[in-house]
């Protein structure tokens, strides 16, 4: 559980409480992962692997889905396409 606060911590603060201190080459990890999040190139590849690999897209609230139910065919119908989602309950 994240407390509500935690985003508006500073840096100073985060140091001064984590209980090991890291390492140069730690410290460096932790500065691409969070330059390769906010590249527009990564986001996109890892939402369309993500959209592949467990069939959902969010958009906001909505989700849609599954993905391996868009497209079906049997001798009667022929050719089907339909799309789902899921609108979470809250």
């Amino acid at each position: 559980m994240v407390e509500a606060d935690a985003a508006t911590k500073s840096n100073e603060f985060w140091i001064a409480s984590r209980h090991d201190s890291l390492s140069a080459a730690e410290s460096k990890v932790y500065t691409n992962i969070d330059s390769l999040k906010r590249m527009p190139s990564f986001r996109r590849t890892m939402e369309a692997l993500t959209f592949l690999l467990a069939g959902y897209k969010s958009f906001g609230p909505f989700e849609m889905g599954p993905a391996n139910t868009f497209y079906s065919f049997n001798p009667v119908e022929g050719f089907r396409l339909r799309v789902g989602g899921v609108l979470p309950l809250s």
